[in-house]
């Protein structure tokens, strides 16, 4: 990474080459996302239950749709806490040094974080609306709560699972946690 004015060598390779790198080799980014797929094909599969896991009546596509676009959305806010704890610890800044971000794991924490939070909040729904005779959670019971919910519980897993992974990161790499905090101070 080159700071503005700073001239760049012949030989350096593109931000985007680094980036492509990092998420090619090592790290999990496609496999959350092919679970995420994975999950709303599931629910788009089975309205009936859906609809009936999250106390709705009329088994509509479309609606399970519009509702999976909001579960995306507030999913996708966990990024800007993988990125903002990435920056805290280890002095990377997303929009500067992606391939740093990847390697630190910024990627995988922001991914995997929501995912995990929408999988283990739909099977508290599944297996309270199906496998209980009375519902201990009807009051909760809402695509609006389960939402709101999710999207808490997946900023609030981010920045646990942020705050080890990336300390644990600026400790194996100090030098790199040097070097970005110098360029930090230049700007």
């Amino acid at each position: 990474m080159t700071l503005p004015g700073e001239k760049t060598s012949a030989n350096q390779e593109s931000v985007y080459a680094k980036w492509k790198d990092a998420q090619g080799k090592t790290y999990t980014g496609w496999m959350a996302t092919a679970a995420k797929l994975g999950f709303y094909a599931y629910l788009i599969a089975d309205p009936e239950i859906t609809m009936k896991v999250f106390g709705l009546s009329s088994p509509a596509k479309w609606k399970i749709l519009l509702w999976l676009v909001a579960f995306h959305l507030g999913a996708s806010l966990s990024m800007s806490v993988s990125g903002g704890l990435v920056s805290k610890y280890t002095g990377i800044v997303y929009a500067h040094d992606r391939a740093g971000f990847a390697k630190a794991g910024g990627y995988d924490v922001g991914y995997w974080s929501p995912l995990a939070a929408q999988l283990g909040l739909f099977g508290v729904y599944w297996w309270t609306a199906l496998g209980w005779d009375t519902d201990p959670i009807a009051v909760a019971r809402s695509p609006w709560i389960y939402l709101l919910v999710t999207t808490v519980l997946g900023m609030l897993l981010t920045w646990i699972v942020g705050a080890v992974v990336f300390r644990a990161y600026a400790r194996r790499n100090p030098e790199v946690v040097f070097h970005n905090l110098m360029q930090r101070s230049r700007r």
